[in-house]
């Protein structure tokens, strides 16, 4: 039994991926769904338009995620 929930073993490069056949961890794309969120909602603040509340909650959400990603990201990285 894996002591974390989520294990991350190295990441696949897009092509990689499509050439083996294999998937990105479901985790990751959703990180990785988030973190473009996040970027379309930080596109949209600088307009002065991010005022929806998705986006605040996705903003909140990120602050309170931003520093297990960071260990989970630090943990790939050790793993290498």
């Amino acid at each position: 039994m894996e002591p974390y929930p989520y294990h991350y073993s190295c990441r696949p490069k897009a092509d990689e991926s499509a050439a083996s056949g294999g998937a990105i961890n479901p985790t990751m794309q959703f990180v990785l769904a988030k973190l473009q969120k996040m970027e379309m909602c930080l596109g949209d603040r600088i307009d002065g338009c991010c005022s929806s509340l998705e986006c605040r909650i996705d903003e909140m959400e990120q602050k309170a995620k931003s520093h297990f990603i960071t260990l989970e990201m630090a943990q790939v990285e050790f793993d290498q």
